[in-house]
């Protein structure tokens, strides 16, 4: 989300980012936060809660168990099935199909920003603007 002082934590079942942020940074949060409260998909990682009061700026959203892509493929080993990579693009297609309906672009897909949570259902993340 945000370069400087960034610190995170992960309580149950949600993961919290925040940091101290500048004023273009500020914009760039409050642009992501009103993409954030306009997406409703199932591949798309929903945004649970946000504060967006000086001097603590965040999202919250719910905690996806398996990780990322990435974190599967390249620290777990995980090699998925033929018909397991076919649901991962299908459910990643229908996400990325879903936000230009609706006149956006993601503009970084990438393994590390394809969450999966305990059902094994993909959704898109950081949309960072």
């Amino acid at each position: 989300m945000f370069p400087l002082n960034m610190r995170s934590f992960i309580d149950g079942n949600i993961t919290l980012t925040f940091t101290f942020p500048r004023q273009a940074e500020i914009d760039r949060y409050h642009v992501e936060l009103r993409l954030m409260l306009s997406l409703d998909h199932p591949n798309v990682l929903t945004l649970c809660g946000a504060r967006a009061s000086p001097p603590e700026y965040y999202l919250l959203f719910p905690y996806q168990e398996n990780g990322s892509v990435a974190q599967l493929v390249h620290e777990q080993g995980w090699r998925p099935s033929w018909s397991a990579s076919l649901i991962l693009l299908q459910e990643l297609a229908s996400a990325m199909a879903y936000v230009h309906s609706i006149g956006y672009v993601h503009r970084d897909i990438k393994p590390a920003n394809v969450l999966i949570g305990a059902d094994w259902v993909a959704r898109l993340a950081d949309f960072g603007l």
